[in-house]
């Protein structure tokens, strides 16, 4: 009955100062607003990146063979080895996407003009999402038609093709021969990133027939987890069952160690490789470092501003509620109920606080939303369509819920510690 009668007491003292709290409000308010957003954008970012580097290599872990009798091709003779290898293993995973590699010696040719290629994948189009990619001609739902091709926005204004024109693929065969396909163009993508300089998408059939592979024949599988993400148990895994039965180069540590193996290191035929997705997009790894740095300072920063007005802003309302508490005390209530109900009273404001801050934090994504970044050098890396995308998670607002309370229950309580035990005669005076 006590509990109750101090709860009901907290909220009616709190509607009834609430103007006093009015700063307090929108100081919270905005703090977690700009915490949220900062966290969801930084975490969108990071998401993006690793989203748009799955897209481009087709996967979160690899499975690539190096023919060495072929000038160290990308070229895998025996998949449906590997494949049964890889099942034997119990590896949960969600996909297994076959493609062709065909790395630095493509060139597309239309009236006259050739673009060199850094890399052309013969992909499976039903196994393919292109869902992030910008397509700015053209539609994905064609590129099911025979003869299919996709390229990028770059590569289709230097050779100043269009929608439904032949584009001549020119390559090189397993034994070195030219050998040339011709493609229709369905559609053309915007990627101005690392991951989309000069690469286009072809039917994995054409672009095994362009080399003259075996029926079958392939480059690498991807294999993707939908959730979460490949644990070292998990590449050991892979490796072991590969390496008793293939001829499989050890596990890599960077990037460096796959170019000293196919440079350096001698063997015949086919020799193949795990890779995880993280050795491939491991030269970005210092600028998600310095992202991370640079949102924890941003963070601190703004916390330390909310602690600050928070602890004066309090102490300044407790200190003009003296004469209110005194009387409290004075008809019989004691120290620990009267603090028990200043504490509720910033409960209330925390909770208050954290609606309207996720409340103003939608028009603040809406706004970021509507600019297009991709105009800043390096920064499309980061972005869908030119734009940030923020992500949310559980853990992250459960986490900035408990930077915002961090800071506001020590600055609540221990001005209100002390305003429960201010002499008497002095409060009421």
């Amino acid at each position: 009955m006590a509990a109750h009668h101090t709860l009901t007491l907290s909220i009616s003292y709190f509607k009834k100062h609430l103007n006093r709290y009015i700063f307090l409000l929108i100081s919270l308010s905005i703090g977690f607003a700009v915490i949220t957003i900062m966290s969801s954008l930084s975490m969108g970012m990071t998401d993006t990146l690793h989203n748009s580097a799955r897209g481009h290599y087709g996967g979160d872990l690899f499975i690539i063979s190096y023919d060495k009798d072929h000038g160290n091709k990308m070229h895998m003779s025996e998949p449906e080895l590997v494949k049964d290898l890889l099942e034997n293993t119990g590896l949960e995973y969600d996909l297994l996407q076959k493609r062709i590699n065909y790395y630095r010696e493509g060139i597309l040719y239309f009236n006259g003009e050739g673009v060199g290629q850094k890399n052309v994948y013969g992909v499976e189009w039903e196994d393919e999402d292109f869902s992030a990619l910008d397509i700015v001609e053209g539609s994905t739902d064609d590129l099911i038609l025979d003869q299919s091709i996709m390229i990028s926005e770059t590569v289709a204004s230097e050779l100043g093709c269009k929608i439904g024109d032949s584009i001549i693929l020119q390559g090189n065969t397993l034994s070195g021969q030219k050998n040339t396909v011709s493609l229709v163009l369905r559609a053309v993508f915007r990627d101005t990133s690392i991951f989309g300089y000069y690469k286009s998408y072809v039917p994995l059939k054409e672009l095994a027939s362009l080399l003259r592979f075996s029926e079958g024949d392939i480059s690498s599988y991807g294999i993707y987890k939908q959730e979460g993400s490949f644990s070292s148990e998990d590449i050991k895994r892979v490796h072991t069952a590969l390496s008793d039965n293939l001829d499989t180069a050890p596990l890599l540590e960077n990037k460096e160690d796959l170019t000293r193996q196919l440079d350096r290191t001698q063997w015949t035929g086919e020799r193949y490789f795990i890779i995880p997705l993280s050795l491939y997009i491991s030269q970005v790894d210092d600028l998600l470092t310095a992202i991370d740095l640079v949102s924890y300072f941003l963070y601190i920063m703004v916390a330390l501003i909310i602690l600050v007005s928070v602890a004066v802003s309090y102490q300044m309302v407790i200190r003009e509620r003296l004469s209110e508490i005194g009387t409290l005390r004075a008809i019989g209530m004691n120290r620990t109920t009267i603090m028990t109900i200043l504490v509720l009273e910033a409960l209330w404001l925390f909770g208050l606080s954290l609606l309207m801050g996720a409340l103003l934090s939608i028009p603040g994504f809406g706004i970021l939303s509507l600019i297009d970044y991709s105009a800043l050098p390096g920064f499309e890396l980061f972005l869908q369509k030119g734009r940030l995308v923020p992500l949310f998670t559980i853990k992250s607002v459960v986490l900035n819920i408990l930077l915002l309370g961090l800071i506001l229950i020590p600055a609540a309580v221990i001005p209100s510690y002390r305003a429960s035990r201010y002499p008497l005669i002095e409060a009421l005076t």
